[in-house]
């Protein structure tokens, strides 16, 4: 995504990327992993569209290696 003008963040902790960081940033869209080390991706996303103020933000969800 980058490489077409597009800026990245990531994180590998559900809990830090949904507390922290989509918070701090603001995202447009967010591309989850639905396997986090500490808890679900999908219901990391449950938690972005349940709070008022993020959800608005656009995301899907996957598993499996992008290539």
């Amino acid at each position: 995504m980058e490489a077409h003008g597009y800026q990245t963040s990531g994180t590998s902790n559900g809990v830090e990327g949904a507390s922290i960081l989509v918070r701090k940033m603001r995202p447009d869209l967010i591309l989850m992993d639905i396997q986090l080390p500490q808890v679900s991706g999908l219901e990391v996303t449950r938690w972005i569209k349940d709070d008022p103020e993020l959800r608005s933000i656009s995301g899907g969800c996957r598993h499996g290696v992008l290539r």
